[in-house]
């Protein structure tokens, strides 16, 4: 994980990623750049195929904590699927607050698939 992915989910999960306070989000000025608008916005339920009912899903993929050494096939593989999506989700979460283009690398998430892939 580089350290702009860690930056940026260190700063999703205690709050700061959208800043301080609400501002209007430059997609739809209508409504305030908060959690709820941008799962919607973004279409994180769609992207990260889980179902709508979850508020927050990026928040629900990070209280997924690794519990045991070995993991399941079926979960690397899962990850493998979500972890680029997350990183795209919060590089446009970062370009949303900031109105600018962050630097990214061509490939996102990059390291931590490398990692992943060290599982069987």
């Amino acid at each position: 994980m580089t350290t702009q992915e860690q930056s940026r989910c260190t700063r999703w999960r205690i709050g700061w990623l959208l800043g301080g306070e609400p501002k209007p989000c430059p997609r739809y000025p209508s409504y305030m750049l908060t959690r709820s608008h941008v799962a919607n916005c973004l279409g994180m339920h769609q992207q990260l195929c889980l179902p709508i009912t979850i508020p927050d899903p990026l928040s629900f993929l990070f209280n997924k904590p690794f519990t045991r050494s070995f993991v399941s096939p079926r979960w690397t593989d899962s990850w493998r699927f979500r972890w680029p999506a997350i990183c795209s989700i919060l590089l446009e979460v970062d370009q949303l607050q900031h109105d600018y283009l962050p630097q990214s690398t061509t490939f996102l998430g990059e390291r931590f698939l490398g990692w992943l892939s060290s599982y069987p």
